[in-house]
């Protein structure tokens, strides 16, 4: 079976490819339209969009007490899948899937630079029923073993969900451009960071918590895409960003739950495009 980080290395090889050969037509198109005026101004646009994930494994720390006493214990190498909740599409609020909404500013069209505010509706939800390594302390007792995880024991996800709210700074890298201007083909690379604010739901120790919204930690990633625009206002968006959250403060019953984990994300979307200042 193909593991995550093999995948993520394949992907971001394929992007240092696409970005070399971005940089090659870029710079013979510069060189072909060095005595035309080129375009000036800016532009905002708008998407929206829909996405799958994949996770690396990850080690869940639990601490804090309920009625039975105090607890300290780590799960060791968690595997857990995504949610995308597509099978009534078309009868459910456009919310429930697994989405992005992207908002962003292109302040130099010349040179292709602009900034992103993004929100990723992703889902993270725990594999049930695996055997895992345990290590802590659970109500005063020493725990060192693999231990069956099922959900009477320890239950966890993220699904509404494991969201990414970033900022990120986008380099456009145009590939082809009809004379017309009626079509565009281009490459983004959009580095960034931000803030993870999950509706944590989980059952630790047989006690349930479903949320809050909270602020529960940050996240950095990259992300490699592909643009077409068509007749300079609609365009049509696929991206694939690798990302690391990092959970710090996630929210349990009367307790905390720390872990960090690589996500592999895969979007595709459709959006609107206002030109300014031309």
């Amino acid at each position: 079976m193909v593991t995550l980080k093999l995948i993520v290395r394949k992907s971001l090889r394929s992007f240092a490819v696409l970005l070399s050969l971005s940089s090659i037509v870029v710079t013979a198109r510069a060189q072909d339209n060095s005595g035309t005026k080129e375009k000036k101004g800016s532009s905002f646009y708008i998407m929206w969009g829909y996405n799958r994930d994949h996770y690396s494994r990850s080690t869940l720390h639990f601490t804090g007490s309920n009625p039975n006493g105090d607890y300290d214990f780590k799960v060791l190498k968690v595997r857990a899948h995504d949610q995308p909740d597509m099978d009534n599409f078309f009868r459910t609020p456009p919310t429930v899937p697994q989405y992005n909404l992207n908002i962003g500013f292109m302040f130099n069209e010349k040179k292709g630079w602009g900034i992103e505010g993004s929100w990723n509706h992703l889902k993270y939800v725990m594999n049930d029923n695996e055997v895992r390594h345990v290590k802590g302390e659970i109500y005063g007792q020493r725990i060192d073993q693999d231990t069956l995880i099922s959900p009477d024991f320890v239950k966890f996800e993220h699904t509404n969900g494991n969201n990414y709210l970033m900022l990120s700074l986008v380099k456009r890298l145009v590939l082809y451009e009809s004379k017309n201007n009626y079509v565009r083909f281009s490459g983004l690379i959009k580095p960034g960071g931000g803030v993870l604010i999950p509706k944590t739901d989980s059952r630790v120790l047989g006690y349930h918590n479903d949320g809050p919204f909270k602020l529960s930690g940050i996240v950095v990633g990259v992300t490699g895409g592909l643009r077409v625009d068509l007749f300079r206002y609609f365009f049509l968006d696929t991206g694939l960003q690798v990302a690391e959250a990092f959970y710090t403060w996630g929210k349990i019953y009367n307790g905390k739950v720390r872990h960090n984990f690589l996500s592999l994300q895969y979007s595709y979307a459709a959006g609107i495009n206002i030109p300014i200042g031309y």
